[in-house]
């Protein structure tokens, strides 16, 4: 087995940045430093093709082959020209370059990466007098390049392509989390391997089911990338075919194991028929269907479930947020009605809370106990993670109880006063069915 040494770097979406540090030290890496969006380590081919089958925060493994001044294209083409290509490539492969640049003299990417393109195949060419063809989708070797400070960073992208397709979604929400941000967002509300047995994960707005999945998956012990077809290292010249397999069987007698072991409940509810049909779909297509249990229900139904008080309860839930202006008002109030319910009926346990809005995240009036600032894409977002408990009292007031506006007399003002109140309270109240943009609210 190889013992040779190489410079990693693990890359993730922002916020995820810890979660990635302490995997990677698990996968054997060392000299791990933590930077916005990126984790560098050192580590073996072993520890490299670890992180590839088991990262569940990370997008992409980067093995990195040289470091390159870069001040302007044509130093950047000279620069790459001169590596030794042959370790990396033949011409019987197919290859593709992506650029990334965080601060650099080269402002374009896709000219940077042309040019990297560029003297790779002249390198070829002059060597062998043959060149190696271009593939934007899934190539057999895919070359990373990072622009900063008019340096270059060239590297072998193991994964191929991001890590956060798991393979095992077939049809999605409206706007579904990336399975990456999903397997943070449970781990950072309190989930794992450790939860209890007799234990109960709720999600009561599922969607296609992700955050379920996720949960499941590290649950049972399962790589997350093992089911996965295409890795940017399985064409690479330097690939180590023994090590992989070995990693691979591994992973297989690990999920073996955990799958004779006692597990708590796994239920998610969601109001919407076609996103019940899609979770139920990828929950099977994941092999978790005897682990999973989907069932359409409206959040208006939530205090309908039974729990056992000795049970302890974690909801995690990812609520729509509202894609233009009037439709934030909405949201507030699913946000309201929503704690309301975990008032209701779940006093003791606990609550992770993902939204696009941290804006209204107080509309929740639950307890806060920690709070995390994570990115959906370029959103920024929260995740609250709460204690449920019965603190709060109810604030909506009885219609009966408001006062006359008048001595005896009923004014236009007073009746469409009283009729606006009265339609709010319904809201507050959870009674009726608002649709928001394709997202069925039931409220």
């Amino acid at each position: 087995m190889s013992r040779t040494k190489y410079k990693l770097v693990a890359t993730c979406a922002s916020g995820l940045e810890n979660l990635v540090a302490e995997e990677i030290e698990v996968f054997g890496g060392s000299d791990i430093s933590v930077s916005p969006a990126a984790v560098a380590f050192s580590g073996t081919l072993t520890s490299a093709y670890r992180a590839c089958l088991w990262s569940r925060y990370s997008s992409r493994i980067l093995l990195v082959i040289q470091e390159a001044k870069a001040p302007d294209t044509d130093s950047l083409y000279n620069e790459v020209y001169g590596m030794n290509w042959q370790e990396h490539l033949d011409v019987r492969r197919t290859f593709a370059v992506d650029c990334n640049i965080l601060q650099s003299s080269i402002t374009h990417s896709r000219f940077a990466a042309l040019r990297v393109k560029d003297a790779i195949v002249d390198y070829f060419q002059n060597k062998v007098n043959a060149r190696p063809s271009v593939a934007v989708e899934r190539p057999d070797v895919r070359i990373n390049l990072f622009l900063n400070n008019d340096k270059g960073v060239i590297s072998i992208d193991l994964s191929g392509e991001s890590l956060h397709r798991r393979s095992y979604r077939i049809d999605g929400s409206i706007a579904p989390l990336k399975e990456s941000l999903a397997a943070a967002i449970v781990k950072l509300s309190g989930w794992g391997p450790g939860f209890s047995a007799k234990g109960i994960l709720y999600d009561p707005m599922c969607g296609s089911g992700t955050l379920l999945i996720e949960a499941a998956l590290m649950y049972g012990d399962v790589a997350p990338g093992l089911d996965r077809k295409y890795y940017g290292f399985l064409k690479w010249p330097g690939h180590d075919t023994k090590i992989w397999d070995e990693l691979v069987l591994e992973a297989l007698e690990r999920e073996a194991a955990r799958r004779e072991t006692p597990w708590p409940k796994i239920i998610g509810f969601e109001g919407n028929r076609q996103a019940v049909a899609a979770a139920r779909k990828n929950v099977e297509h994941a092999g978790l269907a005897t682990r999973i249990h989907i069932e359409r229900r409206e959040l208006a139904r939530l205090a309908e479930v039974s729990v056992n008080g000795k049970e302890k309860v974690l909801f995690v839930v990812n609520p729509p947020y509202g894609e233009r202006l009037n439709e934030k008002t909405q949201v507030k109030y699913l946000y309201r009605c929503l704690g309301r319910k975990l008032m209701e009926g779940f006093s003791g346990g606990r609550a992770g809370i993902f939204t696009s809005n941290p804006d209204l995240a107080d509309s929740f009036g639950l307890n806060s106990i920690e709070q995390y600032r994570l990115y959906n894409g370029p959103l920024i977002c929260q995740l609250r993670l709460c204690q449920i408990t019965r603190e709060r009292p109810d604030t909506v007031p009885n219609l009966q109880l408001l006062p006359k506006l008048t001595n005896g007399e009923t004014s236009v003002f007073e009746n469409r006063l009283r009729k606006n109140i009265k339609q709010l309270f319904k809201w507050a109240a959870c009674g009726t069915q608002t649709p928001v943009r394709g997202i069925e609210l039931w409220l």
